[in-house]
């Protein structure tokens, strides 16, 4: 069986934060190793490793616009699981967008744990978190990438982003893609 069909025949959740998901603590902790450092700042790592029960109460404070860093805007995160216990994804959807945001973020965040990245699972997450997003009332979505992230660009350019331009990004200082997605919230079902 190939890494596609047995990515199908798993049941594939996206679930909010709650405090449910201490349940799953040493997973996500593993996740959080498993993404590296450069996308780890997603998560709030040093909490998570540190308090679990902490940590999930300051996402879904964060999603209410509560305790936010100097910055940032309130968001809501989502874990793409599998089987309700293995973490294979991450989501982070900002309500609303900033100056720096709108050079380097955009409304969605998402990664993929290493180990199953090329199966579909990007594709799926970012499905899957653009039905929230439309929940959320977001009409058009701003999704950026690193211009050479290949797998990032196929993801969101089949779940329908158009790309409006490539850019030298002024706070990573490195070339990002910028796409937008339009979101039709009328018909939507979270």
């Amino acid at each position: 069986m190939s890494n596609n069909e047995n990515m199908i025949t798993q049941k594939i959740n996206l679930v909010a934060t709650t405090e449910s998901l201490i349940n799953i603590e040493n997973d996500l902790i593993a996740f959080a190793d498993e993404i590296g450092e450069e996308q780890e700042h997603l998560l709030a790592p040093g909490l998570l490793r540190q308090d679990i029960l902490a940590y999930l109460r300051l996402l879904n404070n964060w999603s209410q616009g509560i305790d936010l860093p100097d910055g940032w805007v309130p968001a809501s995160q989502y874990w793409h699981l599998s089987n309700e216990s293995t973490v294979i994804g991450f989501s982070s959807i900002r309500h609303f967008l900033t100056p720096p945001l709108e050079d380097f973020g955009g409304h969605i965040s998402y990664v993929v744990r290493p180990k199953y990245r090329r199966q579909g699972h990007g594709t799926q997450l970012l499905a899957s978190t653009l039905n929230k997003a439309r929940a959320l009332s977001l009409n058009t979505l701003l999704l950026t990438t690193d211009v050479n992230n290949i797998g990032s660009r196929k993801v969101i350019e089949y779940n329908g982003g158009i790309l409006e331009k490539e850019y030298l990004s002024v706070n990573t200082g490195k070339m990002k893609a910028r796409y937008l997605i339009a979101l039709n919230c009328k018909n939507s079902n979270p």
